[in-house]
C-alpha cells in the first residue's frame, strides 16, 4: 500500500516529476493494481489517488473510482468529506472539459460540495469559482456570484478575469442598479495595471456604458483623458480613440463624431477590429445624425463591415444597421431579411449592449410606425410582427405596446384591402393601383382575424389596466365581427357585457351581436337580442339604434310582419327625442319607412313619405330605390284609382276619379323618366346589378304610364325600345305583349300580327338559361303556348 503514498508525494512536488510522464507511464499500471482493490483501499489513500488522477486531468477515472468508494459502508460522514471534494472537482473538472455546462451536471457538483463543507473540508479559491460556475449553471447567478467574491478574497489566480466576468453577471443576469454597477467598475479600474491594458480598455468601455445609462456621458470624456498616456504608442491605441469618437456621438455631436471616425479608419487596415468597430459607429452616425438623410451612405459602411469581418459583435450590430438602412431606402424585402438575421444572431454569445432583444425589437417598432404613418402598410406589417416575435409576455407594459401596434395595423391594413376590394367590384375596369404591387396576396377577413387574435391576447395580458383591457376586448370583437367570424365575435360581444355590465359600450356589444344574427338570417334572434337591448337601454343611443335594425328585420320575416316594421319606425321618427331628421338612424328609418308602406299597398301614405325622403335627402345614394318606389306608389295609386271607376255611381265621380288616376300615372312617368335619365348619364356597364333591374322596370313602367292614360303611341315607341334592348331577356317578351296591345287599340290588326310574329321567332331564338323556371315565372313553353293561343285567337 505504501506505493500510493509514495506516488501521491511525488505528485506533491517532493520529487517534481512532470505531470505527462505520471499520467501517461505510472497511471495506467496503478489502475490495473486498483480495480480489484478499490473496496480495500483505505479511504485517505483513495482520496490521495482521486487527487492524482484530478491532477491529470484523468477524470472518468476519479469519478469511476469515487463511486465505488461513496458506496462502501465505511465511506460516511466525516471519513468519507475528502472522497466528496474530489468528486465535486473531479465531476466541475469534466463538465468543464466536455462543454456538459448543465442544470443537472452543476447540481452533481454542488452535491458533492455540499457533504464536503458539512464536515469542514478545506476549500481553495479555485473551490469557489468551481462553485460559483456550478450555480451560474443552474441560472443561480446571484449565489454564484457570492462564491465568486470568495474566490477573489481567497486568491484566485486570475482574479481579474474573474471580477469581469463577475461584473457581466451582475450587468447582465442580475438586476444590479447603475450607480452599483458604477461602483464595482471602479474597483476594477483601480486594480486593473498596465500590465493587462486589454482589462483595463474594457474596463474603460463598461465605464463608459455606464455613465452613457445613468445620463452623465459627459464625465466620460475626463475619464478619456486620465487615462490617455496609458495607450498612447500601444496596439491599443486606436481602440481607445474610437471611444472618444463614440463619446461625441452619444452627446450628439454628430459631426465631430463623423470626423472622428473617417480619421480613425483611414489609420487601420480593413481586418483590423477598429475598422470594424468604427465601421458599424460611422453608419449609424450617418443613419441618425438629426435626421435619416443618408441611408444609401450607411448602408455602404455597414456592408463593408459584415464584408471584412467574418464575425464578431460589430458585424452583428452591422447586420441590424444594414436592415435599418434597407428600411429608410423602402428596399423592404432586404430589411425584412437582414432582420430575420439579426434575431437569428441573437442566439449567438456577443456583446449584448450592441445587439440584444430589447434593440431589435425597439428598432422594429420604429421602423413599423414610421412605414405604418407613410402609408406603406405591407411593410409595417411585417416589421410589427417581428417585433412582436421578440416581446416578453411577462413584461406587460412592453407587451402592451406593441401588441397595440400590431393590432392597429392589422386592423388599418385590413380596412384598405376591404376597400380597394369593393372599387374593384363596383368598377372593375378601373383596376386600383396597389401601392404595394405584392398587397394582393393578403386577405382583409385573415387580416381582421388575425387583429381579433392580437387585441384577444392584449386583454388578457394588460387584465390590471381594466380601461385598456375593456378596450382591447372590445376591438378582438370588432375585429372577428368583420372578419366574418360571427361565433367569435359573439361570444366576444357577450362576454364584453357580462363581465363589464356598467361599461357604456354595452348596449353597442347588444347591437353588434343582434346585427351579427341579422346577417346570419337568424332574424327571430336579432329581434330577441334589438328587444332586449331596447327595453334594457331605452334612453341611449345604441339602444334606440336597434330599432331600425329591428325593422329591417320585421321586413325580412315577410308580409305578416309590416305592421310591427311600421310600428317600430313609427318610434324612430316619431317618439324618440334623441334623433332630428339631420341624425343617419332618422333617414335610415324614413327611407325604410316608405319601402314598408309601398309593399303594404299603402300607396298614398307612401308618397307622402318617399316625398319626403327625396326633399330631405337629396344626396343619399338610397335616393335611386326611393325615386323607384315613388313612382310604382304613384303608379299603383293610378290603378287603384282606376279600379274604383267600377263602383263610382255618378258621372261627376267617374270624372274626377279618372283625372286623379290620369294625374297619378303622369306622376309616376315623370319619376320614371328621371330615374332613366340619371342611369344613363351614369352608363349602363357601371350599373349595380340591382339598379340594372330598377332601369329595365322602369323603361317597361313608363310605357305602362302612357298605356293606362290612352297614349298608345307613345307607349308603343317605349315599349318596342324595351322590346329591342331587352331581347335577351324576358323582359323582352313581356313588352312585345303590350306592343301587340298597343296595335290593337290603335286599330293596326297588321302591324299587331307582324309584331306576334316577331315574338314567336324571339321566343324560339332565346337562351335555355334565359327561360329557366328559376331566372323567369314562365318558361319557353308557357310563352310558346301563350302566342300560339294568341294567333290562333284572331282577336286581331
Amino acid at each position: 500500500m505504501s506505493q500510493w503514498t509514495t506516488l501521491a508525494a511525488r505528485v506533491g512536488g517532493k520529487w517534481q516529476l512532470p505531470l505527462l510522464v505520471v499520467s501517461t507511464v505510472t497511471l495506467p499500471a496503478s489502475v490495473v493494481m486498483l480495480r480489484p482493490n478499490a473496496g480495500k483501499l483505505p479511504l485517505k489513500e483513495a482520496s490521495e489517488t482521486l487527487e492524482v488522477y484530478i491532477s491529470s486531468g484523468a477524470y472518468e477515472r476519479a469519478i469511476e473510482l469515487g463511486e465505488i468508494l461513496v458506496a462502501r459502508d465505511d465511506c460516511v460522514d466525516e471519513a468519507c468529506a475528502p472522497v466528496h471534494l474530489q468528486m465535486a472537482r473531479a465531476r466541475f473538472g469534466l463538465a468543464r472539459r466536455t462543454s456538459a455546462r448543465t442544470p443537472a451536471a452543476g447540481k452533481a457538483v454542488l452535491e458533492h460540495y455540499r457533504e464536503a463543507a458539512k464536515y469542514r473540508q478545506r476549500f481553495t479559491a479555485a473551490d469557489y469559482e468551481h462553485l460559483g460556475q456550478s450555480l451560474e449553471w443552474d441560472d443561480q447567478f446571484t449565489a454564484a456570484l457570492d462564491w465568486y467574491d470568495k474566490s477573489v478574497e481567497a486568491g484566485f489566480d486570475n482574479a481579474l478575469e474573474l471580477r469581469r466576468h463577475m461584473f457581466i453577471l451582475r450587468r447582465d443576469a442580475v438586476d444590479t442598479p447603475l450607480e452599483e454597477l458604477n461602483e464595482h467598475i471602479d474597483l476594477f479600474l483601480a486594480d486593473a495595471g498596465d500590465d493587462r491594458l486589454d482589462l483595463r480598455l474594457w474596463g474603460i468601455q463598461e465605464k463608459l456604458y455606464v455613465l452613457d445609462a445613468l445620463g452623465r456621458i459627459y464625465e466620460g470624456e475626463t475619464v478619456l483623458a486620465l487615462e490617455e498616456d496609458r495607450f498612447v504608442g500601444s496596439d491599443l491605441q486606436n481602440r481607445f480613440r474610437y471611444y472618444g469618437a463614440w463619446i461625441s456621438y452619444r452627446m450628439g455631436r454628430f459631426d465631430e463624431a463623423e470626423a472622428r471616425l473617417r480619421t480613425l479608419r483611414n489609420r487601420v487596415d480593413e481586418g483590423d477590429v477598429v475598422n470594424a468597430m468604427s465601421g458599424w459607429l460611422l453608419g449609424s452616425v450617418v443613419l441618425f445624425d438629426g435626421a435619416p438623410q443618408r441611408p444609401l451612405e450607411a448602408l455602404s459602411f455597414f456592408e463593408d463591415v459584415v464584408g471584412n469581418h467574418p464575425e464578431g459583435p460589430y458585424v452583428v450590430a452591422s447586420r441590424l444597421g444594414m436592415a435599418e438602412a434597407f428600411a429608410y431606402l423602402e428596399r423592404h424585402e432586404e430589411a425584412a431579411a437582414a432582420y430575420r438575421q439579426s434575431i437569428e444572431e441573437l442566439q449567438a454569445p456577443h456583446d449584448r449592449r450592441l445587439l440584444n432583444r430589447d434593440v431589435v425589437r425597439s428598432s422594429l417598432g420604429v421602423i413599423a410606425e414610421r412605414e405604418r404613418r407613410a402609408g406603406h402598410l405591407q411593410a409595417a406589417l411585417e416589421y410589427a410582427e417581428l417585433a412582436v416575435s421578440l416581446i416578453d409576455r411577462r413584461n406587460v407594459d412592453q407587451s402592451v405596446v406593441y401588441l397595440q401596434q400590431l393590432g392597429q395595423i392589422q386592423a388599418q391594413f385590413a380596412e384598405r384591402l376591404t376597400v380597394e376590394r369593393t372599387r374593384e367590384r363596383e368598377a372593375p375596369e378601373l383596376q386600383v393601383q396597389q401601392a404595394d404591387a405584392f398587397a394582393r396576396r393578403f386577405d382583409p377577413q385573415e387580416l381582421f382575424a388575425a387583429g381579433g387574435e392580437t387585441f384577444a391576447e392584449l386583454a388578457k395580458i394588460d387584465v390590471d389596466n381594466e380601461r385598456r383591457s375593456a378596450q382591447a376586448s372590445w376591438q378582438a370583437a370588432e375585429m372577428f365581427g368583420k372578419a366574418g367570424q360571427r361565433r367569435k365575435a359573439i361570444q366576444r360581444y357577450r362576454e364584453f357585457s357580462v363581465e363589464r355590465p356598467t361599461n357604456r359600450l354595452v348596449p353597442r356589444a347588444l347591437l353588434r351581436i343582434g346585427q351579427l344574427h341579422q346577417a346570419a338570417g337568424h332574424l327571430d334572434r336579432a329581434v330577441e337580442v334589438y328587444q332586449d337591448g331596447y327595453r334594457r337601454f331605452p334612453q341611449t343611443l345604441d339602444g334606440i339604434r336597434m330599432l331600425v335594425p329591428m325593422a329591417e328585420c320585421y321586413v325580412s320575416m315577410g308580409p305578416d310582419q309590416l305592421d310591427l316594421a311600421e310600428k317600430t319606425l313609427r318610434v324612430v321618427l316619431d317618439d324618440a327625442d334623441v334623433f332630428t331628421p339631420d341624425a343617419p338612424e332618422f333617414a335610415d328609418a324614413l327611407f325604410l319607412l316608405g319601402d314598408v308602406l309601398e309593399r303594404q299597398g299603402a300607396y298614398e301614405r307612401a308618397i307622402a313619405t318617399l316625398d319626403e325622403v327625396l326633399t330631405r335627402y337629396p344626396a343619399d345614394p338610397r335616393v335611386w330605390r326611393a325615386r323607384f318606389l315613388l313612382a310604382d306608389s304613384y303608379r299603383q295609386s293610378g290603378l287603384a284609382l282606376r279600379r274604383e271607376v267600377a263602383d263610382a255611381k255618378f258621372e261627376g265621380e267617374i270624372e274626377r276619379i279618372r283625372s286623379e288616376s290620369l294625374s297619378r300615372f303622369m306622376a309616376a312617368q315623370l319619376l320614371y323618366r328621371q330615374l332613366i335619365k340619371q342611369y344613363e348619364l351614369r352608363g349602363l356597364a357601371r350599373l349595380k346589378p340591382l339598379e340594372a333591374v330598377y332601369l329595365r322596370h322602369a323603361y317597361l313602367y313608363e310605357a305602362d304610364c302612357y298605356f293606362e292614360a290612352q297614349d298608345y303611341r307613345h307607349a308603343l315607341k317605349l315599349y318596342e325600345e324595351a322590346a329591342g334592348t331587352y331581347k335577351r331577356l324576358a323582359s323582352g317578351l313581356a313588352a312585345y305583349v303590350q306592343v301587340i296591345n298597343c296595335h290593337v287599340f290603335l286599330g293596326q290588326p297588321r302591324e299587331a300580327r307582324a309584331a306576334l310574329a316577331r315574338a314567336q321567332v324571339l321566343v324560339k331564338t332565346m337562351s335555355p338559361t334565359t327561360l329557366a323556371r328559376r331566372v323567369s315565372p314562365q318558361t319557353r313553353e308557357d310563352w310558346q303556348a301563350y302566342f300560339d293561343w294568341l294567333a290562333e285567337s284572331e282577336l286581331f
